[in-house]
C-alpha cells in the first residue's frame, strides 16, 4: 500500500518528536536525580522507588533512540545525494527549510519541489 506525503511526513518527523522527547524525560531525571539526593536521609524505599523511575525513563529513551536510528536507515536507503541531503537536514538536523535550501545552494521553491520528490522516494523505501 502507497503511503500519502502525511504519512511519510508523519514517519520521518518520529525523530524530531524522539528528540524532543528525550530532552523532557532527561529534565525530568535531573529533577528526579535532586530529589533523591534530597530525600537520601530519608527512608530507603523511597531512594528504590526513584532509582525505578530513572531505570524505566531510560528504556523509554532506548525506545525513541530506536525510532531514530529507523528514521536514519530509511533515509540512508534513498539513493539520490540530494534528496538524502534535504530529508538528514530537515528530520535529523531540523533545520529550517531557508538553511536547507542555502547549504544545498537552491531557492527555497526548488527545496519544497525536492522535498516532495524526497518524501515519495521514502515511502516508496517504507513500502518495500
Amino acid at each position: 500500500m502507497k503511503m500519502t506525503e502525511a504519512q511519510v511526513r508523519g514517519y520521518l518527523n518520529r525523530a524530531y518528536r524522539a528528540k524532543e522527547m528525550i530532552g523532557s524525560m532527561q529534565e525530568e531525571l535531573l529533577h528526579l536525580q535532586e530529589l533523591a539526593e534530597l530525600t537520601a536521609g530519608m527512608e530507603a524505599g523511597g531512594r528504590e522507588d526513584s532509582l525505578m523511575a530513572q531505570i524505566i525513563e531510560k528504556e523509554r529513551i532506548a525506545e525513541y533512540l530506536e525510532a531514530v536510528e529507523q528514521v536514519q536507515e530509511v533515509i540512508e536507503s534513498v539513493e539520490n545525494p540530494d534528496y538524502k541531503t534535504i530529508l538528514r537536514m530537515r528530520y535529523l538536523n531540523f533545520k529550517p527549510w531557508d538553511e536547507v535550501a542555502r547549504a544545498l545552494h537552491f531557492s527555497n521553491v526548488w527545496i519544497y519541489h525536492l522535498h516532495k520528490r524526497a518524501l515519495t522516494a521514502v515511502g516508496n523505501a517504507i513500502t518495500k
